[in-house]
């Protein structure tokens, strides 16, 4: 009977002690200097640039062999990182991203994973979808260029087409032919 008692309190003692994940975010908006992300979301549009996931770390001192996977759907890795040797806190926070417009996680939607291991030992997990027309996703498309004269003389052009959000950037360019 004692040593059943001892053999328990050892067991609780490993498990109180364990490194653990005592909170994690997915957001679309991050700021690694402040350890912070913006608002929640659990589903992202595959011409989003990227996703950014924000957890904390409990009881990880010391710990060598801290993982975080992407995987997509079918459990392939698809973005990793690794560190080696964290440093000596009580509670840790970690802000680490996936990309996805432009890269192959666009063209794999459906219900994406990241995970997060230590020595092999997965101690948290968590679910997001990535949604959109994988087709769409693998390159970016202009349809139609559109003139907009404004009021002081200048002319815009307003863009549409596929794979474009408010960051894109497209170079115009007129090609006659060469005279040699």
């Amino acid at each position: 009977m004692n040593a059943k008692l001892t053999l328990a309190l050892l067991l609780f003692t490993q498990l109180a002690s364990a490194q653990r994940v005592t909170e994690s975010t997915l957001s679309l908006t991050a700021s690694e200097d402040r350890c912070a992300v913006g608002k929640s979301v659990s589903s992202v549009d595959n011409t989003e640039r990227q996703i950014f996931l924000r957890f904390l770390l409990a009881r990880g001192a010391g710990l060598a062999g801290l993982t975080v996977e992407w995987l997509a759907p079918g459990a392939q890795v698809m973005e990793f990182v690794n560190y080696e040797q964290l440093p000596t806190a009580p509670l840790m926070c970690f802000v680490t991203q996936m990309p996805i417009a432009g890269f192959e996680q666009a063209a794999k939607p459906g219900e994406w994973t990241v995970r997060i291991s230590a020595r092999g030992t997965v101690l948290h997990e968590r679910k997001f979808t990535i949604k959109g027309d994988p087709a769409a996703a693998r390159a970016l498309s202009v349809r139609r260029i559109t003139r907009i004269p404004n009021d002081n003389g200048t002319t815009g052009l307003q863009l549409e087409g596929t794979g474009l959000n408010s960051e894109s950037v497209a170079h115009l360019a007129t090609y006659s032919p060469s005279s040699a």
